[in-house]
């Protein structure tokens, strides 16, 4: 019983008639396409926890803005209610 060539494949060790070569060719190829989505994910991931850390900060300013408004908008609530009362 032998082993067939997957289709699509255009490998040196093939064309050798030496199928462990072949294999290690293709398996060598597939390793690099996966080192290659290795390193673009871990990039990826980079710029998403950077994204993240901007949108903390972000977040942190506008809660103390909203915090301030607050204040202003109670203050001037208590103000109108004591000019209504008089």
């Amino acid at each position: 019983m032998s082993i067939s060539e997957p289709t699509g494949y255009a490998v040196s060790g093939a064309q050798d008639g030496n199928p462990v070569a072949a294999a290690a060719h293709r398996l060598d190829d597939a390793l690099g396409r996966l080192e290659a989505l290795v390193e673009k994910r871990a990039a990826r991931e980079g710029e998403l926890q950077s994204a993240l850390r901007e949108a903390r900060d972000e977040n942190a300013q506008l809660r103390e803005l909203l915090q301030t408004l607050a204040g202003r908008v109670d203050a001037a609530v208590s103000r109108l209610e004591e000019v209504l009362e008089e």
